[in-house]
């Protein structure tokens, strides 16, 4: 296969020279390349057997982040791995754990973000998974889709209320050489929707060359979408007036009211507690916030809801 690969190499690279004065051509040849090397170094992290042998961050490192590295090279969009933080989970965890101790927010896999004002603002979380592991998988899935709704919320509080329909993030999942990228929106009062966008398989072979071209395709869609996504929170970022002096409400003063608060698992030493805004609206005045809070306070330890504008997050496939 390795003379195979040496071939579609020299290919590749008269391509290259025929259209370098092309618009554009550096991403696309430098995607090409990096799959016709992966396929060339890596063939047995790309085989479809179990493999004990490596690790989720060995399958990140070798097959997604060169890809990663490559659509959003000199550009504001930022990547960290290995179980980083958002200071908005942390922050709406404080609140609705405000009596816990050493509380931290989700420790995500894959955090695409912009730095602003010494803060960083997500737009895209990720899991990985080694191999196709049913459970893992899902419970990958379920932390997945809480810790894109907090990218959503944070987004959706930097925004004007009658700009809710315009704001999406996006979500990220990784089983050994595939992956599926997708969109999270707020649709309706409490209603998240989870939108499957693109489903990208890495070639095993140089037989599946073809796929090669399917998968580039992909991946410049993925980066022309996020890119978007980026640019929009940049722009409202810097048009936002600062504030002469620190904000003293709460991290939930600028949800609108389809929004609700994102359910959390209880610090070490702490009770599971009912976010405040899981079923309602947010309150808009004094004497609201105290009886939500007395209601949230004496149903703490209940796990059966008494309202119906609970918490939605319904998945839809746009293939």
């Amino acid at each position: 296969m390795s003379r195979s690969i040496d071939a579609s190499l020299k290919y590749l690279y008269r391509l290259f020279l025929k259209y370098f004065d092309t618009k554009d051509v550096f991403i696309p040849f430098k995607l090409m390349e990096s799959l016709l090397l992966t396929v060339s170094l890596h063939p047995q992290m790309l085989q479809k057997q179990k493999k004990t042998d490596f690790t989720e961050y060995d399958y990140f490192t070798t097959i997604w982040q060169p890809m990663f590295n490559i659509l959003f090279e000199r550009s504001n969009i930022r990547m960290k791995t290995h179980e980083s933080t958002f200071f908005y989970s942390t922050e709406a965890k404080k609140e609705q754990y405000h009596d816990g101790k050493n509380v931290i927010g989700f420790k995500v896999g894959i955090r695409l973000f912009i730095d602003h004002d010494g803060k960083e603002y997500d737009f895209c979380s990720g899991e990985l998974a080694k191999e196709d592991d049913h459970d893992k998988i899902i419970l990958d899935k379920a932390k997945l889709n809480r810790e894109s709704k907090d990218d959503l919320d944070c987004i959706l509080d930097i925004f004007k209320e009658d700009e809710w329909t315009e704001c999406k993030t996006w979500q990220f999942q990784a089983v050994g050489g595939s992956a599926n990228l997708n969109a999270i929106h707020l649709v309706g009062s409490g209603s998240y929707a989870v939108i499957a966008r693109y489903r990208m398989t890495m070639p095993a072979s140089i037989g599946d060359f073809p796929k090669f071209i399917i998968t580039v395709k992909q991946l410049l869609t993925r980066r022309k979408d996020i890119y978007e996504t980026a640019d929009m929170v940049t722009k409202r970022l810097a048009t936002r007036p600062k504030l002469s002096r620190p904000q003293e409400s709460n991290i939930y003063s600028a949800h609108t009211s389809l929004q609700r608060d994102t359910t959390y698992t209880p610090p070490e030493g702490s009770r599971w507690k009912k976010p405040t805004n899981l079923y309602g609206y947010v309150p808009v005045n004094i004497q609201e916030k105290l009886l939500t809070a007395y209601h949230c306070s004496a149903s703490s330890s209940s796990l059966t809801p008494r309202g119906k504008n609970i918490t939605h997050l319904a998945w839809a496939d746009s293939k």
